[in-house]
C-alpha cells in the first residue's frame, strides 16, 4: 500500500528549488534583460512575504545584473537591510518579537552574526568579482540542495 504525500508540506521548498535552479539557468538571459527586474522583484517580494526567503531569488538577478563586486554588496545589503526592517516593525507591532527565550536566542547569536561580518568582509576584499559570483553561485546551489533534501526528508516522513 502506497502512502498519500502531503505536498502542501513541502510547497515552499519545491517553489523555492525551482525557482533558483529556473533563475540560475537563465542567467544569460538576465544579463541582456533589464525589464526582468519586475517580475523578479515581484517573485522575490512574494516569496519574502510567505516564505521569509527572497534573498536568493534577488541574489541570482542582482548578481547577473551588476558587474562591479563592491555595488553588488552594497546594493544586496541595503535590500537586505530594508527587508529585515519592515519585518522587524511588523513582528513587534504584532508581538511576535516579545518573548524572553526569543530575546535569549537573539543574545546568543549576535556573536555568530558579528562573526559573519567579519568573515564576509574578508572575503570581499580576497576575492575577485568572478570569485565572488561563483560563491554566490555555490551557496545558492548548495541552499537549493539542502531544501530539496528536506523537502524529501519531509515526503519519507509523510
Amino acid at each position: 500500500m502506497t502512502q498519500a504525500i502531503d505536498f502542501h508540506a513541502i510547497l515552499p521548498e519545491l517553489i523555492l528549488s525551482g525557482t533558483i535552479v529556473l533563475v540560475l539557468f537563465v542567467d544569460a538571459f538576465l544579463k541582456k534583460r533589464s525589464w526582468f527586474a519586475m517580475p523578479i522583484g515581484l517573485v522575490g517580494g512574494v516569496f519574502s512575504v510567505i516564505f521569509g526567503t527572497g534573498g536568493p531569488i534577488y541574489m541570482v538577478y542582482l548578481s547577473a545584473r551588476i558587474r562591479d563586486k563592491t555595488t553588488l554588496r552594497a546594493t544586496s545589503s541595503v535590500l537586505v537591510t530594508l527587508s529585515v526592517v519592515v519585518r522587524t516593525a511588523v513582528f513587534l507591532a504584532t508581538g511576535l518579537l516579545t518573548s524572553a527565550p526569543l530575546l535569549v536566542a537573539v543574545a546568543a547569536l549576535l556573536p555568530f552574526m558579528f562573526g559573519g561580518f567579519w568573515f564576509g568582509n574578508r572575503l570581499h576584499h580576497a576575492l575577485s568579482r568572478a570569485g565572488v559570483l561563483r560563491l554566490v553561485a555555490g551557496l545558492l546551489v548548495a541552499n537549493g540542495l539542502l531544501l530539496a533534501l528536506r523537502a524529501l526528508a519531509t515526503l519519507r516522513g509523510a
